[in-house]
């Protein structure tokens, strides 16, 4: 598929359904959407571009009152995710009861496109 230009790619991201998020080589944000930012209930101006991943993950963390160890088994995930070939998906259960598939799209410069669905409705339906 083909976005033909810059405006039409950044206005397909910015109005996508799921939380998106661009990762570069060196694991720093390049890109990501309002939605994410209202998946995880993060005031504007939480993420910028620049912001290590690891600094993202640490904050969402602390935000949603995980301890030190589940922490830093999330940022080791993501990082485990990125080194792959192939893409990876799971779900990630919080403690609210929310239920969000992630799915990690490694790229060939060694970034990564990460995406977020909420899936809890389904998850519930299907139970």
């Amino acid at each position: 598929m083909e976005f033909g230009d810059k405006a039409n790619f950044e206005t397909a991201f910015r109005f996508a359904s799921n939380g998106l998020l661009h990762v570069g080589p060196d694991k720093r944000l390049l890109l990501f959407n309002d939605q994410l930012l209202r998946m995880f209930d993060l005031p504007c101006g939480s993420l910028h571009q620049g912001m290590a991943l690891e600094t993202f993950l640490r904050d969402l963390g602390s935000r949603l009152g995980w301890n030190d160890a589940r922490t830093a088994n999330v940022i080791a995930n993501h990082d485990l995710w990125m080194a792959q070939k192939l893409p990876t998906s799971v779900e990630h259960h919080f403690d609210n009861g929310d239920v969000m598939r992630i799915a990690c799209h490694p790229l060939k410069d060694g970034g990564a496109v990460l995406t977020y669905d909420d899936v809890t409705a389904l998850r519930y339906i299907m139970a």
